[in-house]
């Protein structure tokens, strides 16, 4: 039996398997084939586990990577600021492009980004895609050129859909032919439904420690 303090998902390293794809859709749903599994699941103290409001499917070419962050659940319309960003409801997802698991402070290959479903634009309509600085890194990542990122989002019923596409020139050290195995983690922060994460969450520091990410493989 499990020390009910040390979560499930802290026992095993596991590696989620990222299919290639030619062309990253905008404003259509990735085919079943790019889901990435629930781990969560393996927390869940029902029988059958109780389905996570968070589908998460990821894609990859030599062109760069395109996640699709899907959250249902929800009562209401999400809040999103984009100057009250720890206070809106968003995803925020970190990438190592090499996936070093030795190591507790990021390099400069690791990335910090966030997304936003509203909030962007004049009306606040319009999605929000961004980067941040991880805390405690050694080295931070070449900044990301102007413009080069894209995001696409849909509200749905009770809930949204978030799509973003980051070229390889907004990726320090992403060389998938080289390195086809990458760190990933992300976490969905919600008002409604709290704090939705890949890897174990609070207090393990998975924001800053790339070491407790998990690998994402690039399958072609």
């Amino acid at each position: 039996m499990n020390h009910p303090s040390i979560p499930s998902r802290f026992l095993f390293r596991v590696a989620i398997p990222c299919y290639y794809m030619d062309t990253f859709p905008k404003d259509s749903v990735f085919p079943e084939k790019y889901l990435f599994p629930d781990f969560a699941a393996l927390e869940s103290a029902e029988t059958p586990p109780k389905e996570s409001p968070v589908e998460v499917r990821g894609a990859w070419n030599e062109n760069g990577l395109a996640f699709q962050f899907r959250v249902t659940g929800r009562q209401k319309m999400p809040f999103c600021r984009e100057n009250q960003r720890m206070l809106s409801d968003r995803v925020e997802f970190w990438l190592d492009t090499r996936d070093v698991r030795n190591v507790h402070r990021a390099t400069k290959f690791c990335h910090g980004f966030g997304l936003m479903p509203l909030g962007g634009g004049a009306d606040g309509q319009k999605p929000i895609f961004f980067s941040q600085p991880i805390n405690r890194a050694k080295e931070h990542p070449n900044d990301i050129p102007r413009g080069s990122v894209s995001v696409f989002s849909k509200i749905i019923p009770h809930g949204y859909i978030v799509t973003v596409h980051l070229p390889a020139k907004a990726l320090t050290g992403f060389y998938p032919d080289e390195f086809p195995r990458l760190g990933i983690a992300w976490a969905v922060y919600d008002r409604t439904l709290g704090e939705i994460t890949l890897t174990p969450a609070a207090p393990f520091p998975f924001r800053e420690d790339p070491s407790l990410w998990s690998t994402l493989e690039l399958v072609k």
